[in-house]
Formats: structure tokens, C-alpha cells, sequence
């Protein structure tokens, strides 16, 4: 999902010509209703394509627009700002220009209606003892994800953090008391019985779910999000609508959210001093 998006900001912002491979196309289809950039074919590109990372590209094509645009009067550019075809050879997800266009985003992804159904049954089961459905409440819902079965080893190796514990879901629900009137948190996570056991109180439910595409729906129907490290948690917040908190990381190695600078993203304290991995 976010090399697509990353993708069709670029052919939005540029206007040049993008494709995406066929196994890409198939995933997202199955999901998703309305999946629209063309898929790449042999003959597609002249030339065998220079492979760059999707920053230095973007960072190309602003820099070549912005010298267009300064010698014309029109702030339309009419002539092609890449004269060769690059591949994108690492896995782009750029949260400070996601959220910039968050409605942009939100519309490349309309889940098809059976996900979305399952995604909102799955919410109104949870919330029976409340006496309340989805589209019949009087209080705002807070979608929390929780991910810990597949990701405590990448955490480790690769950016030196330690998974997240109980409290910083805590200090996340603290956040949101203060400025929401009776908020509900939903839990959807592949570690339900961890969030049973730490997280479940009157205020906080666990959706039990297996289904990660109905998971990615039920997020993204909430008013606003509390997520863990990770591309599932911060895409599926940002379907949905209002604020997201993510945890507070000094961690040097973790940089992904370094230059997100948006009214809509909070950092919140993750509460403990075991951020670094021994």
C-alpha cells in the first residue's frame, strides 16, 4: 500500500509516468475496489529502467519542477522533467507527504464492501455490551494497534528498539481522555490474549479478529488511532479520520517519523527506558 501510494504522488505531484507490477495490482485488488495505476509490461519502457530510491527521485523531479516553473509564468509544466526511467529499488513510505495528502491517500483505498462489512460487524460485536452499533453511539472511537507476534525480532535488528509495553497504550489512552468526552478504545492486534491480559478494561475491547484486511478496515472507521511501530499501524490510521499518537522514540536508528511535522500526529511518551535494545 504504500509503495502504490508513494507511486501515485508521484504521477499526482509530477505528473510523470508511473506502472506497478502485476503481483502488486493482484494483492491490492483483492482488498481493494478502485486500484488504478497501470500495470508494467515488457515493451513498457524503452530502456532497462536506472534504479534510484524513491527519495532521491522525488527529490529530482521537486528540484526539476521548481526550475520549470521559474521560467515560465504559468505554474503549468508542459514538458517531461525526466529523460530516462528509473526503478524504484527500495520500499517507499513517506509519512510527512502521506499525511500532507492524507485525503488523497484515503481515496486510492475503498475496501471492497465484504471487508468493509466484516470490518464493521466485527465492531458492532464488540460493542453489544455497550448497547450501541457502530453508526448508533454516542461517544468517539479510538482504534488502537497493538503488533507483536512478527515484529519484535525486525525491531530489534533493524532499528534497535524493544517491542511496546503496557504503558505506552497507557499514557495513548491518558492522551485521548484529556481531550475526548468518554472515549472507546477498540483494540485490533495479531497478539489478542497479550491485550487481554494488559491492556482490557471497561473503556478498552478487544475485536477478535484473524482477518488483517478487516483489521486495516476497522481502523480506518475510527475517529482517531493510537498505533505501534510499523507501515500496517500507520496506514490504517491514516484511512481513518482525526488524530493519530505514535510512540515517543529517541531511538536514532528509528527516523521514520522524523520530518512528520502535521497538527493531526502526536508523539506520545512509551512510558519505560527499555527503548533500546542490549
Amino acid at each position: 500500500m504504500c509503495q502504490y501510494a508513494s507511486l501515485y504522488l508521484l504521477r499526482h505531484l509530477f505528473g510523470v509516468r508511473v506502472s506497478i507490477l502485476n503481483d502488486m495490482y493482484t494483492t491490492l485488488d483483492k482488498i481493494f475496489k478502485n486500484i488504478t495505476l497501470p500495470i508494467k509490461k515488457l515493451g513498457c519502457f524503452k530502456h532497462k529502467p536506472k534504479e534510484i530510491t524513491y527519495l532521491e527521485l522525488y527529490d529530482k523531479l521537486y528540484r526539476t519542477a521548481a526550475q520549470v516553473r521559474s521560467n515560465t509564468s504559468s505554474n503549468l509544466i508542459t514538458e517531461p522533467l525526466l529523460k530516462t526511467s528509473y526503478h524504484i529499488k527500495d520500499y517507499p513510505g513517506p509519512r510527512d507527504l502521506f499525511l500532507e495528502h492524507r485525503k488523497l491517500i484515503q481515496s486510492l483505498f475503498k475496501f471492497r464492501d465484504k471487508v468493509l462489512e466484516n470490518a464493521t460487524r466485527n465492531i458492532n460485536n464488540a460493542l453489544k455490551s455497550f448497547n450501541a452499533t457502530y453508526h448508533q453511539r454516542d461517544f468517539p472511537i479510538v482504534t488502537v494497534h497493538v503488533r507483536r507476534t512478527d515484529y519484535t525480532r525486525h525491531l530489534k535488528n533493524r532499528m534497535n528498539l524493544t517491542q511496546l509495553d503496557k504503558l505506552y497504550y497507557n499514557n495513548a489512552f491518558e492522551f485521548y481522555k484529556k481531550r475526548l468526552k468518554r472515549p472507546l478504545f477498540l483494540v485490533v492486534s495479531d497478539d489478542p490474549e497479550w491485550c487481554r491480559e494488559m491492556l482490557q478494561a471497561e473503556d478498552v475491547l478487544i475485536i477478535a479478529s484473524e482477518v488483517k484486511q478487516e483489521d486495516m478496515a476497522a481502523m480506518s472507521l475510527g475517529d482517531h488511532h493510537i498505533i505501534s511501530y510499523g507501515t500496517f499501524s500507520f496506514t490504517g490510521a491514516l484511512l481513518g479520520n482525526g488524530n493519530i499518537t505514535h510512540p515517543l522514540t529517541t531511538n536514532p536508528r528509528y527516523r521514520l517519523v522524523k520530518c512528520v511535522k502535521s497538527p493531526v500526529f502526536y508523539n506520545v511518551d512509551r512510558g519505560d527506558n527499555q527503548q533500546y535494545s542490549e
